[in-house]
């Protein structure tokens, strides 16, 4: 079927892919949803002249969602999430990863620039 209109590309663009992802030690999880271009362009804006630990905040602001499909975070909790043991992220940085097919050099990318 080929695509005539922009309405139908729309209609059947993929939905963004989400994951559970456990905090751990706690048994609850966050659910994570692959970044949209727009984000992925400001994730990347913000990494710029940051060490991996604060990307994994900037990654995990983007894309931790509510029930609802809500941004669990906003950039007001960088600073919190900073501070919280660097245990906590490899989960999420393991499953973000794999839903947006960002790579270990597309992490040190970010850092460089």
């Amino acid at each position: 079927m080929s695509i005539n209109s922009k309405l139908d590309f729309f209609a059947v663009a993929p939905r963004l892919r989400e994951a559970e992802v456990e905090i751990p030690g706690t048994g609850k999880t966050v659910r994570v949803r692959e970044l949209t271009v727009g984000q992925r362009i400001e994730f990347e804006r913000r990494a710029k002249a940051r060490t991996e630990a604060e990307i994994a905040s900037c990654l995990l602001i983007a894309s931790a969602i509510d029930e609802s499909g809500a941004p669990l975070f906003t950039q007001d909790d960088e600073a919190a999430l900073n501070a919280l043991s660097l245990n906590v992220f490899p989960p999420f940085m393991k499953a973000l990863t794999d839903l947006n097919a960002l790579s270990a050099q597309d992490v040190e990318d970010a850092e460089k620039n």
